[in-house]
C-alpha cells in the first residue's frame, strides 16, 4: 500500500515537472517567434516592441543600433552607442558587433575607443577575411599603420580575388615600398611584382625581384615580362642579370638556330601580327628550326615586327651574320637587315636586302658600336615602296643568326 502510494506521488510530481517544463520552454519559443513577428513590421517601432518581449535577443538591440544610425540621423548618438553596447553585453564574442561598433566610434572621432573595438573584433574572427579586409580600410581611414598592415597580410595571402585591390590600398595609405615589401608574403610576391610593373614603379619591382629570384614561386609569365619590362626601360644591365640568372650568360643572339622556339620575349626574338605578313617557325628534319615570314600581297607593307634586342659593349667592333632564303619577292624594296643602338642615334646600319627567289645564302653586316652603347636592336625591315602597285608578296626564311665581336 505505501509503495502505491510513493508510486502515485512521484508519477504526480513527474507529470507536474514535464507541464512546467513545457510550459518554459513553450513560452520562449514564442517570445522568440513574436519577437520576429514584431522585428518584421517597420522600424524602429517593431524592433522596439520586439525587445519588450524578448529583452536578451542581442541582435535586436544591434538592428535598432544600425537602423538610427543609418536611416534616422535625428537619433541622438548616445542612444545609438548605448545599444551597440547592449548588444555586446548580451553576447560579446559576436565579432560583426565589436565591427559595426568600431565603425560607428569611428564617425564619432573617438579614435582609441574605435581601435580598440576594431582590435576585439579581428581578435575573435582573425580568419574571417571579409572581416579583415574591412578592418584593413577602417585601420587606413584611423590612420593605424599597424592595423592596417596586419589586416592587409591576412587578405593579400588568403583572397587572390583582393590582392590587387589591397596592393593599392598599401600605396595609398603607406606610399613607401619598402614599408609595404615585408606586409607581401611570398606566395604573393609574383602577383605583387606584376602589380608594380602595371603602376611602372621600376625601382620597386627590382627590389622584388631581389627576393623573388631566389624562390620557386616566380611564373614563366612573369620572369619574362620582367626582363621585357627593364629592356624597354633601357636597364639593359639589370635584365641581362635577371636573364642570365635563369638561363645562364651569353653572347651576342640569343636563339638564333631557332631550336629554342620562340618566346615572343626578353631577350628572344620578338615579333607582332601585322596585316599583310605572318611569322611562323618552320621545322625541316634536315636542318632543324628556322623562321619563314610570307608576304601575303595585300598591302605595301612598312615591315618592322620580327626584331631582338642584344646587350653589347660599347666602343667595340661586331659582325651580324645570318643564313636566308627567298621565294618570289620582289626586285625593289626586299627585306634585309637594320641594326640601331636604342640609347643613342649615332648608330644605324643596313644588310643587303633580299630580294626575288634565292638559296641559302650568308647576309651579314659589320659595324662598331658608339660610346653609351649597351643595348642594340636588330630588326628585320622592310620599307614602304613608293611605286604605285608596291604590295610585297613572298617569302623569306632565316636561320643561323649570329652576332660576334670582331675586335
Amino acid at each position: 500500500m505505501k509503495f502505491t502510494i510513493g508510486s502515485r506521488l512521484s508519477l504526480y510530481i513527474s507529470v507536474l515537472l514535464t507541464i512546467s517544463i513545457t510550459l518554459f520552454l513553450t513560452w520562449n519559443s514564442a517570445k522568440g517567434w513574436l519577437s520576429y513577428v514584431y522585428a518584421e513590421d517597420p522600424p524602429p517601432a517593431g524592433l522596439n516592441e520586439a525587445i519588450q518581449v524578448e529583452s536578451e535577443n542581442s541582435q535586436l538591440y544591434f538592428l535598432l543600433a544600425q537602423y538610427y544610425e543609418n536611416y534616422d540621423f535625428t537619433a541622438p548618438r548616445e542612444k545609438i552607442f548605448e545599444l551597440y553596447r547592449k548588444a555586446l553585453q548580451l553576447n560579446p564574442l559576436n565579432y560583426n558587433y565589436w565591427y559595426y561598433l568600431a565603425e560607428f566610434l569611428s564617425t564619432e572621432g573617438k579614435r582609441e575607443k574605435a581601435l580598440y573595438a576594431l582590435n576585439q573584433a579581428t581578435q575573435l574572427a582573425p580568419g574571417v577575411v571579409s572581416l579583415r579586409w574591412a578592418a584593413g580600410i577602417l585601420a587606413s581611414r584611423l590612420g593605424d599603420e599597424e592595423a592596417l598592415k596586419r589586416n592587409l597580410h591576412a587578405v593579400i595571402e588568403y583572397d587572390t580575388e583582393r590582392r590587387r585591390k589591397a596592393f593599392i590600398v598599401l600605396w595609398q595609405s603607406l606610399r613607401n615600398g619598402d614599408s609595404i615589401l615585408p606586409v607581401i608574403p611570398e606566395t604573393a610576391l609574383d602577383d605583387y611584382l606584376n602589380f608594380l610593373m602595371d603602376t611602372d614603379r621600376i625601382s620597386e619591382a627590382q627590389k622584388v625581384w631581389g627576393k623573388l629570384s631566389d624562390t620557386d614561386e616566380i611564373s614563366e609569365y612573369t620572369f619574362l615580362r620582367y626582363v621585357s619590362t627593364l629592356i624597354n626601360k633601357n636597364m639593359a644591365r639589370s635584365a641581362k642579370n635577371a636573364w642570365a640568372g635563369k638561363y645562364g650568360d651569353w653572347e651576342g643572339i640569343w636563339n638564333g638556330d631557332f631550336e629554342k622556339g620562340l618566346t615572343n620575349s626578353g631577350f628572344d626574338w620578338t615579333f607582332s601580327s601585322v596585316k599583310g605578313a605572318q611569322v611562323k617557325l618552320e621545322t625541316n628534319k634536315d636542318r632543324g628550326n628556322s623562321v619563314r615570314i610570307e608576304f601575303d600581297g595585300s598591302t605595301n607593307i612598312d615591315f618592322y615586327h620580327f626584331r631582338q634586342n642584344i646587350p653589347v659593349e660599347e666602343h667595340t667592333e661586331y659582325k651580324l651574320s645570318s643564313l636566308m632564303r627567298s621565294r618570289d619577292l620582289p626586285t625593289k624594296n626586299g627585306p634585309f637587315w637594320e641594326i640601331y643602338c636604342i640609347q643613342t642615334s649615332e648608330l644605324n646600319v643596313k644588310s643587303e636586302e633580299i630580294l626575288g627567289t634565292t638559296d641559302w645564302h650568308p647576309v651579314s653586316v659589320t659595324f662598331e658600336t658608339p660610346r653609351g652603347c649597351e643595348l642594340l636592336s636588330i630588326v628585320l625591315r622592310r620599307y614602304t615602296s613608293s611605286r604605285v602597285y608596291g604590295n610585297i608578296a613572298g617569302t623569306v626564311w632565316i636561320d643561323d643568326v649570329s652576332l660576334k665581336k670582331i675586335r
